[in-house]
């Protein structure tokens, strides 16, 4: 939970926030809530290690599925995400008569990223690490309902930060740039974006001093 989070928890009450609606990102929440707490126990099991990929595509899958399925309808898609999330545990232990991928093909949606099966069942985490197995229960189920109804609706910031990343290698935080070598800097990084992002790349032209 986040401090902004905490607080608007704890002043719930107050006439501020009765019309106050607070989202949280999803690349963060995947980042710090799912993404951080995985790694440590990923580097001390390679059978989680494999399937800590996958766990963050379907977390994402979960969102924006939902989010589709339920027409907008913001908790509708926070009960229908939390329901999809948590039958991961089901594929990671080789059981998959429960799990989504199975439903989102019966009703045409995009492949889930848990849908392989076969690969499922070689790497089941339940036999080959039930410590890890365990740890990955308690990190999945801390994923309530009321913390989905905060992420479903927001836009993700994913793009963004992508972008703030190929600016980092350009124009680096930890220098002080002049105002026209930062804009230079910060134009080379937008070209160099666009061409990766496969967007159409506009045409610039900078007078170098």
């Amino acid at each position: 939970m986040t401090r902004a989070g905490k607080y608007l928890d704890e002043h719930a009450d107050d006439s501020v926030q009765l019309w106050l609606e607070h989202y949280l990102d999803a690349w963060h929440v995947e980042k710090n809530g799912l993404f951080k707490k995985l790694l440590p126990l990923a580097q001390k099991s390679k059978p989680l290690a494999y399937w800590v990929p996958r766990l963050r595509a379907h977390l994402y899958w979960c969102l924006r599925s939902s989010f589709v399925l339920c027409d907008g309808d913001i908790v509708g898609a926070a009960l229908e995400a939390r329901e999809r999330w948590v039958t991961c545990l089901d594929h990671v232990r080789g059981e998959h008569r429960q799990c989504s991928h199975r439903r989102s093909a019966v009703d045409g949606e995009d492949a889930a990223p848990l849908s392989d099966e076969a690969a499922a069942d070689e790497h089941r985490l339940d036999k080959l690490d039930p410590e890890a197995f365990t740890k990955l229960r308690a990190i999945v189920e801390s994923f309530t309902v009321k913390r989905f109804r905060r992420i479903v609706p927001c836009k993700g910031t994913t793009p963004n930060e992508s972008f703030n990343s190929v600016l980092a290698h350009y124009a680096p935080k930890k220098l002080n740039f002049n105002e026209i070598g930062h804009e230079l800097r910060t134009g080379l990084a937008v070209l160099h974006y666009n061409s990766i992002a496969g967007k159409y790349v506009c045409t610039l032209y900078f007078l170098c001093i």
